[in-house]
């Protein structure tokens, strides 16, 4: 999945250098092209894990509403 957060991060930042006129895009270096992959890439992390955390929370949720049949054995 790394390397689809990855490709995703290349793809923003490619669309982004191309709304820039030449000027602006030759002053950004290639190391802060790559700095803005890195900041993209962890957001889209950020935003995969908290999605995460909140289909978890549903599932414990859901759980603790179940009513488990009593079958007194």
């Amino acid at each position: 999945m790394v390397n689809r957060h990855q490709e995703r991060a290349q793809h923003v930042v490619a669309s982004f250098s191309e709304l820039l006129d030449a000027p602006a895009r030759e002053a950004i270096t290639a190391a802060q092209y790559k700095e803005l992959e890195i900041l993209v890439r962890q957001a889209i992390a950020d935003e995969l894990h908290h999605a995460a955390e909140q289909v978890e929370d549903l599932g414990h949720r859901l759980r603790a509403e179940v009513e488990l049949p009593n079958l007194d054995l």
